[in-house]
């Protein structure tokens, strides 16, 4: 006796019992049992299996739902009293926002909706339509009607059979036709707001706060004072870059509380990632240039890929990697780096994770050279490949400032060297002894460039108002010095 879960071809669930009285297919008796055929078995039942979407109406749909959490919009509706409204005969197509999307209001925003029940039953009615609408037989572009009373905008993206819909012109559509007794949902990826309602959702420095992912931009702000600025309602709207956690951690420890502590840096930093305007991934376009509240410094927006696989990144190597948060002052977008304002050598450096080539540059008085006019190309050295040269070597080096300036001359080159104007060959370096650039070919297809033969570039063309910079994964000895250190 027992009863066991299987699992249809169409992926439904349903329980076999085993009991005194016989086998139970749900609520249906196996009669003759064991039929054998030539391709498999057959059970006759006493009665006919229903799909799941025939005997469950939309909110039962929704509380089962296996592949979506629709827990917050349950509680919403159970909330709003609209819950036995779609329990009706319908029909209905509810767009479903997840838990997800509600997150993105912030908790202390889905708190107050929770418990203003005019607001929130106005925001759910424009989530339902009157009629059952399959994206099987596509949802036409164009306006439909909720029960709010105002319209719901479908557009398309993407291009041929790779298209999807959006509402509202940003809100995806993420899943689809789950069916219901009494009509259909659709899953969608942000809660719809009335035109004639208020957007509900936190401010730009809420929404921030209330994301797990920007504890230290969070930070930030507030040393800096800007949290203040990115609160105001009235200030706004802002368009703002904003660095993951992950994304500072990769600045390193030492750098990051640097940057707290000089709150006037930390300011220009913090600016170069806000732009004026409310600016959604579908405004942005290749090649623009967005100015930002950094004294008008530019960041430059590039897009590779095509149809359904493109990606978007700024300054040529930053990665949006999070669109569209949106806030009521503004929207948030998630980037995969801290982004550096044009400023010269030493203090891009300085700010980008290079502790130790820049305590280097101190000890040797190379500081006030490379923040003169240049132009430099400079191969710097990350904090691990200064590391792997040894504590005691490094205490030599330091203690003998005339070898560390030769030793670091040879990682300058005179000029604006990008990755792109690499080549074969040999590179005079300021300590007058040259780099070999080599890259290994085979048939079409080459490797990156290396120095020496075997030092390998970590991150190239990060641009200063007086050179460039490209990080390097070892130290570069000058070939008069191997041997001697």
């Amino acid at each position: 006796d027992g009863i066991r879960r299987l699992t249809l071809l169409r992926g439904e669930r349903f329980n076999t019992t085993v009991n005194s009285t016989g086998v139970f297919i749900n609520e249906a008796q196996v009669t003759t049992a064991d039929v054998e055929a030539s391709n498999g078995i057959v059970h006759e039942l006493n009665a006919v299996l229903l799909p799941e979407f025939m005997t469950k109406n939309i909110v039962e749909v929704a509380r089962d739902a296996t592949y979506y959490n629709f827990s917050t919009l349950l509680t919403a509706l159970d909330t709003a009293g609209l819950t036995s409204a779609l329990e009706g005969a319908g029909p209905f197509t509810l767009f479903a926002p997840t838990n997800d999307a509600f997150d993105k209001l912030g908790a202390s925003v889905v708190a107050d909706l929770l418990a203003n029940t005019t607001r929130l039953s106005e925001i759910l009615l424009y989530h339902v339509v009157g009629d059952k609408i399959l994206t099987a037989t596509r949802i036409e572009e164009g306006d439909l009607t909720t029960l709010q009373g105002e319209n719901i905008t479908v557009t398309y993206k993407g291009h041929w059979f790779f298209s999807y819909p959006v509402l509202n012109e940003h809100v995806n559509v993420v899943g689809f036709d789950i069916l219901a007794n009494n009509g259909v949902i659709h899953v969608i990826s942000d809660v719809l707001t009335p035109p004639s309602a208020d957007a509900p959702g936190p401010t730009v420095y809420e929404l921030a706060k209330d994301s797990s992912r920007l504890d230290t931009l969070t930070a930030a702000l507030e040393a800096t004072g800007l949290n203040d600025t990115l609160n105001d309602v009235a200030a706004g709207p802002f368009t703002v870059f904003a660095p993951s956690d992950r994304a500072f951690e990769e600045l390193g420890n030492a750098t990051v509380e640097a940057l707290l502590n000089d709150t006037a840096r930390l300011t220009e930093i913090l600016l170069y990632h806000v732009v004026s305007g409310s600016l959604l991934r579908e405004d942005l376009s290749d090649g623009t240039m967005l100015t930002t509240l950094n004294n008008g410094n530019t960041l430059e927006v590039n897009i590779y890929g095509f149809w359904f696989w493109v990606r978007y990144f700024l300054n040529g190597d930053t990665r949006i990697f999070d669109f569209n948060n949106e806030a009521t002052n503004g929207v948030v977008h998630l980037i995969n780096k801290v982004l550096i304002p044009p400023s010269d050598i030493v203090a891009i450096a300085e700010t980008s994770g290079f502790t130790s080539l820049v305590a280097a540059l101190n000890a040797t008085n190379l500081t006030s050279a490379l923040q003169g006019t240049g132009p430099f190309t400079v191969f710097a050295p990350t904090d691990d490949a200064f590391a792997s040269l040894g504590t005691a070597t490094l205490d030599t080096l330091f203690a003998n400032p005339s070898l560390l300036s030769q030793i670091l001359l040879y990682h300058v080159v005179s000029g604006d060297i990008r990755e792109s104007d690499l080549s074969s060959g040999d590179v005079n370096t300021l300590q007058n002894e040259p780099i070999t650039v080599s890259r290994r070919c085979f048939f079409l297809f080459c490797s990156r460039y290396r120095l020496n033969s075997d030092v390998e570039f970590e991150e190239t063309d990060i641009v200063a108002t007086n050179g460039v910079i490209h990080s390097i994964d070892e130290v570069l000895i000058p070939p008069s010095l191997v041997g001697s250190i």
